[in-house]
């Protein structure tokens, strides 16, 4: 790597020189020199030059740009700077990065802690709620339904039976002669209100409420030791409510 002085101009001959392997000792006496010609009679130019090519040996220039051999240059003024050394670089190296801190490893997730059993709004025990109007499923999710029809085998009283969830679709049981003496389970999520209704003599006729075509509740419901005893009416006049006999009971809980 060489360095060259660009300050040549045609009235400084001497000015334009490459100062590769050029000491400081070497330029502060040629430059001490320069000056000392000036006095001893030498032209101002030659003694000029020899002052410049002085201070070029310090490193540093009278105003005049230094240039490297990367091609960059700086003006060093009247300061002192780091000459050039055996084609070593005008400048200081640059302090090295420094080193960046390691980053720690994220901490663990623990694992989630288990969600908490859902809280079931539902009785312990099944059980009728006339004021719903229906059977509220006990949190055994199950209900059992025992058939008796007293008019077994009439085809006349085969009726039709069917229960629903509130305000899902009805579902058909049986009917009265092919459940009679049975026992049915289906289940039901906790707390939901099951109700009930029968076909007689082509009229749906449902217990717990008057929505029927008499305008009357077509069922009475009773509760023994056993459970619940729920007895239909056939006919839109009739009272004694003995046409159709459904028991309702958890089948979880002891009788």
């Amino acid at each position: 790597m060489y360095c060259y002085r660009s300050d040549f101009h045609p009235w400084a001959p001497f000015s334009f020189f490459m100062t590769n392997g050029f000491d400081a000792t070497q330029g502060a006496s040629w430059g001490s020199s320069g000056g000392g010609m000036g006095q001893m009679g030498l032209p101002w130019w030659l003694a000029g030059a020899l002052m410049r090519l002085g201070a070029a040996g310090l490193g540093c220039g009278w105003g005049w740009p230094q240039w490297r051999g990367d091609g960059a240059h700086r003006h060093c003024g009247h300061s002192v700077t780091p000459p050039i050394q055996n084609g070593a670089a005008c400048c200081p190296a640059p302090a090295p990065a420094p080193t960046p801190l390691p980053v720690p490893a994220p901490a663990a997730v623990p694992a989630p802690l288990p969600a908490p059993a859902p809280i079931i709004n539902a009785p312990r025990e099944g059980a009728w709620n006339a004021d719903k109007g229906g059977y509220i499923v006990g949190q055994s999710g199950q209900l059992q339904i025992d058939t008796l029809a007293p008019h077994y085998p009439s085809k006349s009283e085969d009726y039709q039976i069917q229960y629903r969830s509130a305000g899902g679709s009805w579902t058909d049981l049986g009917t009265a002669n092919t459940l009679h003496g049975k026992s049915v389970t289906v289940k039901a999520d906790p707390g939901s209100k099951l109700e009930f209704r029968i076909n007689a003599y082509g009229e749906w006729q449902q217990a717990g409420t008057t929505m029927n075509t008499s305008g009357r509740d077509m069922a009475k419901v009773t509760k023994d030791g056993e459970g619940y005893k729920m007895g239909f009416e056939n006919y839109k006049t009739g009272t004694d409510y003995e046409d159709l006999f459904l028991k309702l009971s958890d089948p979880k809980q002891p009788r």
